[in-house]
């Protein structure tokens, strides 16, 4: 986790994560963290086997209680840092086709 404290140059690139947990209480929260990209994979590893410091691996652009963020703060993501919410949903469409679509047909 050395590489995490390093500071944030601006000029890197980062990948804007949606980041979702438990406060200490027990309660749902989102967070969304700029992580450089050179370490985003070791940070979603991170996130995926263990309890972590999101501020200690990159800026949290927003946070909030709830398990999801409101529909006005994912729309300032998407406009402020070209957040694209349904980018896994269209990355499995490339992938797979449209749910029900008969990809097989010659």
């Amino acid at each position: 986790m050395a590489e995490a404290a390093q500071p944030l140059d601006p000029n890197e690139p980062m990948v804007v994560n949606l980041v979702r947990g438990m406060t200490v209480d027990g309660q749902p929260q989102y967070a969304y963290v700029a992580v450089r990209a050179a370490i985003n994979t070791q940070f979603r590893e991170a996130l995926a086997t263990t309890d972590c410091d999101v501020q200690e691996w990159g800026i949290v652009l927003a946070h909030g209680t709830g398990e999801n963020p409101p529909p006005e703060v994912m729309q300032q993501m998407e406009q402020q840092y070209g957040v694209n919410h349904n980018l896994e949903h269209e990355m499995y469409e490339q992938m797979y086709g449209k749910q029900g679509e008969d990809t097989n047909q010659a």
